[in-house]
């Protein structure tokens, strides 16, 4: 027998306030002291969780409170499908659309004032303008909108079945039951280990592992990429993938959004007919993707992926520019099952990406072949 959920649950699961945790992080420290894609994005996915999550679970306590129950599942699961598609309209619209984008500038600051007018009260200062919000429509912002399946999974409410009514029986004698015990173990043991796992349901990956950097571009690597002079570069860096998603039942079909880090030191530079190690400089290379995964059969390791990534290079040592621009990554692993939702594996995936820098025209291409050793769960 499945039990009840309290209404407003899915704030409780472990995700959410893990993801308002990265949100008052990376806008309260990250975005100021590291300023770059991955910060610039971080809030965007977190904000994309929390938003649909919020409003279902004021949906669920608002109902219980009126009715003195919670929400049916089916009606508490189609207020969660209307959160998400509200959120989805005012996180993408404003990206598309210059009247949404201003009327969100005006109604966040709309909805700041009040709290800077308190913090200026408090301290003693005036009162602050009212004072539009800058925002600048960025379509790789959409890449967020991934997080809506993990609201999904983590605030849905599945049907809850009754409990049959109990009668009074006499209790059977101490022996009976003990057989009966042994008996049901047995059983549920044998069953467990002939059924055959299975890829479906919620989807995590996790991902570290070498990887080579190999950067062509018009402008110069060894000054940040702020002069027109032909180069290359290359470098093994530490590179990290994080996974969300889901996977679709019977099809072994998984698809979701994902961010990866790699990162190298002291990267070698050709130019001009010299080739020199580039010391103390640091390449960073951050990805956002939207993936998708075939296991040819759902109960194997076997599988096969893709993602559509836009990605930022960054010299940090040199005062550089940042390259930025979109890519691809083909990739292809197994894994071997831990436990009915765990799997460990090895995967080799290469990665590619044009991009363009604000200093010098033409494309830079970076191509990031790489071995990860990956943890899953499905």
């Amino acid at each position: 027998m499945s039990q009840a959920r309290a209404p407003g649950a899915g704030l409780l699961h472990p995700i959410a306030p893990f993801s308002l945790l990265v949100l008052l992080v990376n806008d309260h420290w990250l975005k100021h002291t590291h300023p770059g894609l991955l910060s610039g994005k971080l809030s965007d996915f977190a904000t994309m969780l929390l938003l649909p999550v919020l409003l279902h679970a004021l949906f669920e306590l608002g109902y219980a409170f009126a009715k003195g129950h919670a929400p049916p599942p089916l009606l508490s699961n189609r207020a969660l499908l209307a959160s998400i598609a509200l959120s989805g309209l005012v996180f993408g619209l404003p990206e598309v659309w210059k009247p949404a984008e201003s009327a969100y500038c005006y109604g966040m600051a709309a909805l700041r004032w009040p709290f800077r007018a308190i913090a200026a009260l408090l301290t003693g200062h005036a009162l602050p303008e009212y004072r539009r919000c800058a925002a600048t429509a960025d379509l790789s912002d959409l890449l967020a909108l991934s997080s809506a399946y993990v609201a999904w999974r983590i605030a849905h409410r599945g049907p809850v079945e009754r409990a049959p009514r109990r009668t009074r029986r006499a209790p059977p004698p101490l022996g009976v039951c003990v057989l009966f015990a042994i008996w049901s173990y047995s059983a549920h043991a044998s069953a467990s280990s002939s059924r055959p796992y299975e890829h479906d349901g919620f989807f995590f990956d996790f991902a570290l592992g070498p990887e080579l950097i190999y950067v062509h571009s018009p402008a110069s690597a060894s000054n940040g990429f702020r002069q027109p002079i032909a180069s290359t570069a290359t470098a093994l860096a530490r590179g990290g993938l994080l996974e969300l998603g889901g996977t679709l039942r019977g099809l072994g079909l998984a698809f979701g959004g994902g961010i990866g880090y790699a990162q190298a030191d002291d990267p070698i530079v050709s130019t001009l007919g010299q080739r020199f190690e580039l010391s103390g400089a640091q390449f960073s290379v951050v990805s956002l993707e939207a993936f998708t995964k075939y296991y040819p059969d759902p109960k194997a390791g076997l599988h096969l992926g893709a993602s559509l990534l836009f990605t930022g290079l960054e010299l940090s040592g040199a005062s550089g520019k940042q390259l930025r621009g979109p890519g691809l990554a083909l990739g292809a692993g197994y894994g071997f099952w831990l436990a009915r939702q765990w799997s460990l594996g090895l995967d080799a995936r290469l990665m590619t990406a044009a991009l363009h820098g604000d200093s010098v025209r033409g494309t830079s291409l970076l191509l990031m072949p790489g071995v990860f050793a990956t943890i899953a769960c499905h």
